[in-house]
C-alpha cells in the first residue's frame, strides 16, 4: 500500500499516452517550497499552469515527480512517506474503495473526505532565491582602517535550498498542508531572527581584515561564515533539511555618529595634507622625495577623502599624479 516506482527519469515516448491525466507539481513560484498536485501530462517542460487542482490520492492514481522535485504523502495524522527520484508513481491502496479521481476532489472541495484521506504535497528542490533581509536598527562593525567601531544597516537578500525534503516536511513546515512557501509569516519569524544574527557575526568576523565598503563584494565569504556557524544558521541544514547558498547585500547605510565621525576623519586628513602642501612649497631644497610605501599610504589617505566626498574626483587623479610622479 502506498506510492510504488513504476519508471525512473523521463516517460518512454511510447508510453506518454499511458500517463496522461498524472498528478504532477503545479507551477513552484519564487518563494515556493511546497506546492499541491495538478493534472498534466508529464514531461519535459510540460505547462501545468491553470491545470486542474489535484492533491488527493486514489486507488491507482499516477503520479508523475519531475527534475528537482521530491513529493510526500500525507493526511491529518501527519507525513507518511517521502520520495525524491524523478519518475512515475503509482498508487496503490485497496482500502480506498472504488473511490475515483473526480470523488476524491469533490470531497476535498466539500470538506467530506475522512480524516485518512491521503494527499500529495510537491517539494522544490531547486535554489529558491530573493528572500529579502534588513537589519533592525544598527550593527557594530569595527572598521580596521578608523580603528573605530562604526554602527551600520545593511539590506539584501538570502538564498536556500532544501537538501533533506523529509527532514523538511517533517520538522520544518507546518503539519497538514501542501501549500508552503518561504514568504510565508511563520518561515519569515523563524528564519530572519537567526539570520540576522548569524549574519552580524560574519560582519565582526570579517572586520579584522575588511573595510566597509568592501562588504558588498565579499558575499561568497559572508555566505560561508553564516553556512558554518555553529549555533544558528549552520545547524538549519541538520535540524531542518534546507541550508543557505548565497547571501547578498544591496546596500550599507552608515547612522549618523559613523557619518559624522567619518567627516570629521576626512578632514582633518585634508588638513594635514594641505600642511604638508605648505612646507614642501616653504621649503623646496629640503623636500624628500617620498618612498614606495610613503606614496601608498598617502594615496590611501586620499583616496578616503574621494570616499566620503572631500575631494572631488579631479582633485584625486591631480594630487594622485603629482605624489606617482606621472
Amino acid at each position: 500500500m502506498g506510492l510504488f516506482l513504476a519508471f525512473e527519469g523521463t516517460v518512454q515516448e511510447n508510453s506518454v499516452y499511458i500517463w496522461n491525466d498524472s498528478i504532477t507539481a503545479a507551477p513552484f513560484d519564487e518563494l515556493a517550497a511546497v506546492v499541491p498536485g495538478v493534472l498534466g501530462q508529464p514531461g519535459v517542460g510540460a505547462d501545468t499552469a491553470g491545470a486542474e487542482n489535484q492533491s488527493g490520492l486514489f486507488h491507482g492514481a499516477k503520479v508523475f515527480v519531475p527534475d528537482n522535485t521530491a513529493v510526500f504523502v500525507f493526511s491529518q495524522f501527519g507525513v507518511e512517506e517521502v520520495y525524491a527520484v524523478r519518475g512515475g508513481y503509482l498508487y496503490q491502496n485497496p482500502g480506498l474503495g472504488g473511490a475515483s479521481r473526480r470523488q476524491i476532489a469533490k470531497q476535498a472541495k466539500d470538506g467530506s473526505q475522512g480524516a485518512n484521506q491521503k494527499q500529495l504535497g510537491f517539494i522544490n528542490l531547486r535554489e529558491i532565491r530573493g528572500i529579502r533581509f534588513g537589519t533592525r536598527g544598527t550593527v557594530a562593525y569595527h572598521d580596521a582602517y578608523y580603528d573605530e567601531d562604526m554602527e551600520v544597516s545593511a539590506f539584501g537578500s538570502f538564498s536556500l535550498k532544501i537538501t533533506n525534503p523529509e527532514r523538511f516536511v517533517r520538522n520544518f513546515m507546518p503539519a497538514c498542508t501542501n501549500d508552503f512557501g518561504f514568504d510565508d509569516p511563520s518561515a519569515r519569524a523563524q528564519i530572519l531572527p537567526a539570520f540576522l544574527q548569524s549574519f552580524a557575526l560574519a560582519l565582526n568576523t570579517l572586520s579584522q581584515t575588511c573595510r566597509i565598503a568592501q562588504l558588498p563584494s565579499r558575499a561568497n565569504e559572508i555566505t560561508a561564515i553564516i553556512a558554518e556557524e555553529e549555533t544558528g544558521v549552520g545547524k538549519w541544514k541538520e535540524n531542518f533539511g534546507f541550508e543557505v547558498t548565497q547571501v547578498g547585500i544591496e546596500s550599507i547605510e552608515f547612522s549618523p555618529d559613523s557619518k559624522a565621525f567619518m567627516k570629521l576623519h576626512g578632514s582633518q586628513q585634508t588638513k594635514q595634507v594641505k600642511q604638508t602642501e605648505k612646507v614642501e612649497q616653504a621649503e623646496p631644497k629640503a623636500a624628500v622625495a617620498m618612498s614606495l610605501d610613503q606614496q601608498i599610504e598617502t594615496l590611501k589617505k586620499l583616496k578616503e577623502l574621494l570616499d566620503v566626498g572631500i575631494l572631488t574626483e579631479e582633485e584625486f587623479t591631480m594630487k594622485k599624479k603629482e605624489i606617482m610622479g606621472f
